[in-house]
């Protein structure tokens, strides 16, 4: 799923959100998709300054499969022949030679998500094994598992089948705690629609209609939950309703008095940098490993999230994922 951004100014749509524990698999809704301006990027950079991504277009899903950071900061871009290679390395890039093309991974994952949806699962498209890597945790029962393998066997080896420990789940919640009656979750990010301001936050820590306050007691209250999804996508907007004693600013508090200004959103780029805050499991940071992943929690199937090694704990949901100052989803 595609997810179009405006200016941070303005309200944003997204899909999920969701994540395991500390030293885990960490996975975020996705927060933009589309250039800030014709002919640029999110972060500022021309097509024409960056000519890799113009090729990868150029090539096409057929011709390529992914592009990532490589250890060393260079790009590397996965395709299917040895033309591409040399354009690929004539544009400055470190090209590798791969079996699958992104057309053909993109049909295997659609595949997947045909077949009977199984809780417990997720899968994602790995640049790097050139596979679409599915996840099964420990709730999966063995005849679950045996029938999420016959159908990646029918697709073939560009699916890997992966069991993995502890359960994937939505309960985890973030930067600055919101509370509201049945739980705690945290702010995200403040957008507007120029006439309100909102937090965006998870879509499951509340239905619309939930009252939000800054403190257990409900005391003072921040703002109501007045749109939002989930499952298929995890948002949801809570428009505040009191003074000027909330801060409204682009910034993002990541502890100590700290804080980072937000001035932008972007696409996250497999192998980039982030980082995530949460008012539970403080300031982390990881790297991105997948994008536009799929999560079948209990509570439905999640799309369109970017899976990280950035660790989260209960108490972190809805919490920003970030980068260079550029917002990229929230948790």
């Amino acid at each position: 799923m595609r997810h179009r951004r405006r200016n941070i100014q303005r309200i944003v749509r997204l899909a999920a959100v969701g994540g395991l524990v500390c030293g885990g698999l960490m996975v975020s809704s996705a927060m933009a998709s589309e250039p800030s301006a014709p002919g640029t990027y999110a972060n500022g950079m021309s097509q024409a300054a960056d000519p890799v991504a113009g090729l990868v277009t150029r090539l096409g899903a057929s011709r390529t499969a992914g592009s990532w950071t490589g250890a060393d900061g260079r790009p590397v871009v996965a395709v299917t022949d040895e033309d591409a290679a040399a354009e690929v390395r004539d544009a400055g890039a470190r090209a590798e030679v791969v079996r699958y093309s992104m057309r053909r991974l993109r049909d295997a994952a659609a595949t997947l998500g045909a077949a009977p949806r199984v809780a417990g699962t997720a899968w994602a498209v790995d640049y790097a094994s050139n596979r679409v890597m599915v996840h099964a945790d420990s709730t999966v029962s063995t005849a679950d598992w045996s029938r999420m393998s016959d159908v990646a066997e029918d697709i073939g080896e560009s699916v890997h089948m992966e069991r993995t420990t502890g359960t994937f789940t939505t309960r985890v919640n973030g930067a600055v705690p919101i509370f509201s009656p049945t739980g705690r979750c945290s702010a995200g990010f403040n957008v507007t629609d120029g006439r309100n301001t909102f937090i965006l936050t998870a879509g499951h820590c509340g239905p619309v209609g939930t009252s939000w306050f800054r403190d257990r007691q409900g005391a003072e209250l921040v703002g109501t939950t007045t749109a939002g999804s989930f499952p298929g996508n995890d948002f949801s907007l809570v428009r505040y309703e009191t003074g000027d004693s909330v801060d409204r600013t682009n910034v993002v508090d990541i502890g100590d008095g700290r804080q980072v200004q937000i001035i932008g959103a972007a696409d996250p780029a497999v192998g980039q940098r982030v980082f995530r805050s949460g008012s539970t499991s403080g300031f982390r940071s990881g790297k991105v490993t997948a994008v536009n992943a799929t999560v079948n929690y209990p509570e439905g199937t999640v799309t369109g999230l970017i899976e990280t090694t950035v660790c989260a704990e209960s108490g972190d949901s809805g919490g920003p994922l970030f980068s260079e100052g550029l917002a990229l989803g929230v948790t």
